[in-house]
């Protein structure tokens, strides 16, 4: 059986990570270790560790069978056990995403982003705080299937 190609999903979720990492905010670690103390960047699951991280997932809000699509931006927050911490990166997020137009995360053109929602998740097991911001990206989906 064939791998199917990159879809615009995983090249979504992994242009997001990029963007996070290359502004500064946290680490996108294709090997997966990070250092304890960085702020982690991951799609889908969390590990236990670091106890800082941004776990990002994609889910759809708006699909008209055209290549116009808006998709929700679910990114999930976890911090220590200071809750000035993940309101702080909350906030940095909020900046670099909300209302951003006109540009590329790998290879996909996002024509606005812009926050949605968010919430106080409480704590973790751990105790450590959560949050979670959504955030829509209306973008251009093209098919990484050809029907022939």
């Amino acid at each position: 059986m064939s791998t199917p190609p990159e879809g615009y999903n995983t090249k979504l979720m992994v242009g997001l990570c990029q963007l996070i990492d290359a502004e500064g905010l946290a680490v996108y670690a294709d090997s997966g270790v990070y250092d304890p103390d960085d702020w982690a960047t991951f799609i889908g699951l969390t590990p236990d560790q670091p106890d800082r991280a941004i776990t990002l997932m994609s889910y759809p809000v708006e699909d008209n069978d055209l290549t116009d699509t808006i998709t929700g931006l679910q990114l999930r927050i976890r911090g220590r056990r200071d809750p000035t911490e993940v309101e702080d990166m909350s906030d940095a997020l909020y900046d670099l995403l909300h209302n951003r137009s006109h540009y590329y995360v790998n290879g996909v053109h996002i024509e606005l982003s812009w926050r949605q929602s968010g919430a106080w998740m409480g704590q973790d097991t751990n105790q450590r705080i959560e949050r979670v911001e959504n955030f829509y990206a209306r973008t251009q989906r093209e098919s990484t299937h050809k029907i022939q």
